[in-house]
Formats: C-alpha cells, sequence, structure tokens
C-alpha cells in the first residue's frame, strides 16, 4: 500500500495502520509541503525549516527549530503542523514561529502527521493516533 493511496482513501476504517506506520518509520526525509507559491520543508542535517519559491534555491525560515528534532509538516486548514521529537507544533506564518499544540510525552515521539478531512492522524514511538480537535487531544486507533 503505497502513501499515495493511504492519504486519497475515504474510508478511514479500512487503513492498515502498522503498515502506515511502518512507511513513515523507514522515511528519511522530512515532507516537502506546498505552501501557496512556495515549498516548504525540513532539513534535518540544521534542523530548520527553508523554503524555495524555485525548487532549486532554500532558504532557511526562521530559527533553528529547538522544540525537539524536527520530523513531518502538513497543512492543517490554514496552518502548517509541525511533528517533532518532543510533540505537534503549528504556525500561523509558514513556517516562521511555532506554537504548541501537545507537547506531553504521553504519546512517544511524534514521526509524522496526516490529514483525512477534519482529523489529524499521528504516527508515534507508542502507536499511531487521530485527533479531532487540531491535535490538542489524541485517541488511539
Amino acid at each position: 500500500m503505497t502513501l499515495n493511496v493511504i492519504l486519497r482513501l475515504n474510508n478511514l476504517k479500512n487503513i492498515n495502520f502498522a503498515e502506515v506506520n511502518k512507511f513513515f518509520r523507514y522515511r528519511k526525509m522530512g515532507q516537502m509541503i506546498e505552501l501557496g507559491r512556495e515549498l516548504l520543508r525540513i532539513n534535518s542535517a540544521k534542523n530548520t525549516v527553508e523554503y524555495s519559491k524555485d525548487g532549486r534555491n532554500w532558504i532557511q525560515r526562521g530559527p533553528t527549530f529547538n522544540r525537539g528534532i524536527l520530523r513531518d509538516l502538513c497543512l492543517f486548514g490554514q496552518y502548517v503542523y509541525a511533528a517533532s521529537s518532543k510533540g505537534v507544533y503549528f504556525s500561523k506564518d509558514k513556517g516562521l514561529n511555532w506554537w504548541p499544540k501537545t507537547v506531553t510525552p504521553i504519546y512517544g515521539e511524534f514521526q509524522s502527521l496526516m490529514v483525512s478531512g477534519t482529523q489529524l492522524y499521528a504516527v508515534t514511538s507508542k502507536g499511531t493516533y487521530y485527533s479531532k480537535d487540531g491535535g490538542v487531544n489524541w485517541i488511539r486507533t
């Protein structure tokens, strides 16, 4: 099952979350997302968010991310969300500044994020979770 198929499924009850977890565990680079006329990505070596207007030249956006190790980015509503080893954060300004959504060790280290409709899904070191309130509270699948 490829990621494209997983993300396009309408009925998430049929997703094999063990396969999703396996896919994200072995993924080496952070996700690149399209944000208007820009691309946004994680520079894992520097633990920063970078942007590009042409896909070739990348510029650091904001300071080094000091809220754990950046693992993934996604768009949820009008905000950019980041999964890190210390929680889930969101940005109102395209990754320049970050605010916490979930910063508790209860869920483990966040590895990846996915969006389906109005729900946010996360794979963590302790399992797969979903949130109905934008990442404030998480329910184990």
